[in-house]
């Protein structure tokens, strides 16, 4: 699929052009309140020659989750926290690794198309099942998981306190979960202020590392 954030809507094969119609549509008008013809209409073509690239409007959606798989997990090692060493124990390192999700999240938050897309699963997601269960998957039980491996690991090394590392890794996560709420449920998400996101969640780390620490 074309990167849609550098290309041009015009340059654009039909297929791509679709989606990404789909996803300003389904970002600003709502899944259900978007039409195959209107998305057809916009992009020029008659709504019945969208089936020659999608059978359903859901075949559309899958399409844009696809999308943002392969786009975010280039980003960063988001879920490749490899077992730490002994020369790797140093607190830099377990920051750095800390860190490293959410250094994924800022970057999503610079593309515009990722920000719709992320418009459409949080509004989404109380009316879809299939958006719920992307945004369960994807935002929740991977990074958990992951994350709770990692605390596991950090405990058996004697380098933070002993606890459940499953609590452990809700506590990381909620305020990452807790922010999307926010800037895209109760403020103008036009006027999303990367920048200060960013140092809110270099605080958090800071505070979570210092709360867990030995």
């Amino acid at each position: 699929m074309a990167d849609l954030f550098n290309e041009d809507l015009e340059l654009m094969g039909t297929k791509d052009k679709i989606i990404a119609i789909a996803i300003e549509r389904f970002s600003s008008q709502g899944y259900d309140n978007t039409s195959i013809r209107k998305i057809a209409d916009i992009v020029g073509i008659k709504g019945s020659s969208i089936y020659n690239h999608f059978n359903s409007k859901e075949e559309i959606l899958e399409e844009i989750f696809k999308y943002y798989r392969n786009l975010f997990y280039q980003m960063g090692d988001v879920f490749e926290i490899k077992e730490l060493h002994h020369s790797d124990l140093k607190e830099d390192k377990i920051l750095y690794v800390l860190k490293g999700g959410f250094d994924s999240v800022i970057n999503i938050l610079k593309r515009p198309e990722m920000i719709n897309i992320l418009k459409i699963i949080i509004k989404e997601q109380f009316k879809n099942q299939k958006i719920r269960n992307f945004f369960l998957e994807e935002f929740i039980d991977k990074s958990r998981k992951v994350m709770e491996k990692f605390m596991k690991e950090l405990m058996d090394k004697g380098i933070i306190r002993n606890g459940n590392p499953y609590l452990y890794s809700q506590e990381f996560q909620a305020f990452a979960i807790y922010k999307m709420y926010e800037e895209f449920m109760l403020k103008d998400v036009e006027y999303i202020n990367i920048d200060d996101i960013e140092v809110q969640i270099n605080h958090h780390i800071e505070f979570f590392w210092n709360s867990i620490r030995k």
